[in-house]
C-alpha cells in the first residue's frame, strides 16, 4: 500500500487492558480485526489469548486498541484507498 497507493498508515493511540499474564513457553494466539473506518481514521482491535490444551478454552489474556490515521509521505491525512475500504468495511459487517 505504501508504494503503489502512497499511503502511511502511523499509529496515534494505542491502548492495552491486561486480563491475564502470560509465560515464557506459553503459545498465544492474536486476534486482530478492524473496528473502525470513519475518513481516514482507522482502528483495530486486538485480543490475545494463550493457546488452550485441547479440549479446554483459551485463556483471554490482554485486549487492545490501535487507532491509526491514512496519510501520504508527508503525514498529510488523506482517503484510505477505495478498495482496502471495502474490503475492511466488509470484514466489519461480518463481524
Amino acid at each position: 500500500m505504501e508504494e503503489e497507493h502512497g499511503c502511511i498508515l502511523p499509529v496515534i493511540e494505542a491502548t492495552c487492558r491486561y486480563r491475564s499474564p502470560a509465560r515464557y513457553d506459553d503459545q498465544i494466539l492474536i486476534e486482530t480485526r478492524p473496528a473502525l473506518l470513519r475518513g481516514p481514521v482507522l482502528k483495530f482491535a486486538y485480543r490475545i489469548l494463550r493457546k488452550a490444551e485441547e479440549g479446554a478454552d483459551p485463556t483471554l489474556l490482554a485486549e487492545g486498541e490501535t487507532v491509526h490515521v491514512v496519510c501520504d509521505s508527508q503525514m498529510n491525512k488523506k482517503p484510505l484507498p477505495a478498495h482496502y475500504a471495502a474490503v475492511l468495511r466488509a470484514m466489519m459487517a461480518e463481524a
